[in-house]
């Protein structure tokens, strides 16, 4: 599955790579890549490894904010 969320906090080119590399290393997740200008991350997972809050928990303790919907 590949969703695009919202990310709060990414100003800069070493915050998106901290973004990438955080979410990249994390079992479940195939693909993450940041949009710097749109300030999203595209993230292409496997919905039975991880959820998209455990992906919100990953960002968070890199620093920023990953925005999912709840209603999940």
């Amino acid at each position: 599955m590949t969703r695009t969320f919202p990310v709060k906090g990414m100003g800069c080119k070493k915050c998106q790579a901290r973004i990438e590399n955080a979410l990249n290393a994390t079992t479940g997740i195939s693909q993450a890549l940041t949009d710097l200008a749109n300030a999203t991350a595209t993230i292409t997972y496997d919905p039975a490894l991880i959820t998209p809050e455990a992906m919100a928990r990953k960002v968070a303790e890199a620093g920023y904010e990953l925005l999912t919907d709840e209603a999940e």
